[in-house]
């Protein structure tokens, strides 16, 4: 966090940005007021009344220079950290650099949601991605960024406190498309958290780096050996990660890699697709056996 604080500091007398009480006497000042009145929870919801509250939020596109000072001035005066979270995910739809400025800001926030919230804007701002999830697909090369500059912020973000907030930084730097990103992705191999060097591995894989092979071998194994169970929904995030891996790496497929079985409304679909992801893994361990054995 430290890291971060400085890195900003160092760019903010570079990108000055004005905090008074008359950048709330605008209309994004006005919609920011808005949002602040409604009701809203201790902690963060997912439903109809968060989506009411974003909705209102989102009007802020429209007037980005104007929504930009009225969230800089307003975060620092709010208690709420699901408000400061939900307004920083706002300037995640305002790609200038000024939101930047202040999503660089807002990753010293206390609280780890707020962290993470900032991170996630950062990556709209930083990426070449042209889709979210695992299957995602790089722009053209000569694409650029909304904001340049934001990867030494965005490896910062990697010595947090919070994994949530290092596993979103993981995945906000692997839509850079930089080198500098491979280079973390090789270091954080070593980390003492499993899903963090998974993780590593597999973006590894995106830039067509084999380091990470080990560890996607690892993985296949410790998912071979675990138990299934209806309520392991991070055992199909891993298996995507595994199985997508080896296909970049070998250029081989042992099949279609489905969609992950929480994303599907139909019950027996999901259960379909569950079993799909089981032949998958089955599939791939055989086919290594196989290589070793051809290879001895």
């Amino acid at each position: 966090m430290w890291k971060t604080l400085a890195i900003f500091l160092i760019w903010q007398l570079v990108n000055p940005l004005p905090a008074s009480a008359r950048e709330l006497e605008t209309p994004a000042g006005e919609i920011v007021r808005q949002y602040l009145e409604m009701p809203h929870p201790e902690v963060r919801d997912l439903g109809k009344s968060r989506g009411k509250r974003l909705a209102v939020l989102r009007k802020l596109q429209t007037i980005p220079a104007e929504a930009v000072l009225a969230i800089s001035y307003t975060l620092p005066r709010v208690s709420s950290p699901v408000q400061r979270s939900e307004l920083v995910e706002a300037l995640g739809h305002v790609h200038t650099q000024g939101s930047a400025v202040v999503l660089v800001s807002a990753m010293n926030d206390p609280e780890s949601r707020v962290r993470r919230a900032a991170v996630f804007a950062l990556r709209r701002l930083s990426s070449r991605i042209d889709r979210r999830g695992l299957k995602r697909a790089a722009r053209d090369p000569e694409y650029a960024p909304s904001v340049e500059g934001l990867v030494p912020f965005l490896r910062a973000a990697l010595d947090d406190d919070d994994d949530g907030v290092r596993r979103s930084a993981m995945f906000a730097l692997a839509d850079t498309r930089e080198p500098e990103a491979a280079a973390e992705f090789c270091n954080l191999l070593e980390d003492e958290d499993e899903q963090i060097q998974l993780l590593a591995a597999y973006f590894l894989s995106e830039f067509g780096e084999d380091s990470g092979l080990p560890e996607l071998l690892v993985a296949l194994q410790r998912l071979r050996a675990k138990p299934r169970t209806d309520r392991d929904l991070r055992r199909y995030q891993e298996a995507e990660m595994v199985l997508l891996g080896f296909e970049r790496l070998t250029g081989e497929s042992q099949g279609e890699v489905p969609t992950h079985p929480m994303l599907l409304s139909s019950s027996s679909s999901i259960e379909e697709t569950k079993l799909c992801f089981e032949e998958l893994l089955a599939a791939w361990e055989q086919w290594w056996a196989e290589k070793d054995e051809s290879e001895r």
